[in-house]
């Protein structure tokens, strides 16, 4: 977080995540014909935490490879690829859809009577304006597709090339 001012200045660094050697150590693991709350909370009973989330039980997954990956930086791609965000805090691990994070209520609420001044920043140039998924069912031999597209995003369009289960899923990910 930075926040500028006329004489004021806040930045707050911290660290994400207590990183434990559980959490450090590679890990070759694949998961097939799963969900993704089972994937998380194997994850979590991995590295001895407690799984805390709100996943969605209808992504379901035909494969999935944890290929020489940390358990962190997997969770990462997963969050990614599903629009959810998580985070380990204490004992818990943490996995949330974003939209639902964004519904909620503000958590901290500042008047501009309460600043001398501030200074705003919009990042927008990692936000695609489109984006597709697209996989080749080799048992039905059809193509599976998914889109999405953001009317207010100034950015590029973002194409992956993904194995998915149905056009849901390929929407889902296309919208992440």
């Amino acid at each position: 977080i930075a926040w500028d001012g006329a004489p004021d200045t806040v930045k707050i660094k911290a660290l994400a995540t207590v990183i434990t050697p559980t959490l450090r150590t590679s890990q070759s693991v694949g998961y097939d014909e799963t969900s993704l709350i089972e994937i998380v909370e194997t994850v979590a009973r991995r590295n001895g935490l407690t799984p805390r989330h709100d996943i969605d039980p209808a992504i379901r997954l035909d494969r999935v490879t944890q290929n020489h990956e940390r358990d962190l930086p997997f969770l990462c791609r997963l969050a990614e690829d599903y629009n959810y965000a998580f985070a380990v805090r204490g004992q818990a691990l943490d996995f949330w859809s974003i939209p639902g994070l964004e519904a909620r209520g503000p958590v901290l609420t500042l008047d501009r009577r309460d600043l001398k001044s501030f200074s705003l920043a919009l990042k927008s140039q990692e936000t695609d304006k489109e984006g597709t998924v697209d996989y080749q069912d080799p048992d039905k031999k059809q193509a599976v597709q998914g889109k999405d597209q953001r009317e207010a995003a100034p950015g590029d369009s973002h194409r992956l090339l993904k194995r998915v289960r149905s056009p849901a899923l390929a929407e889902r990910q296309a919208k992440a």
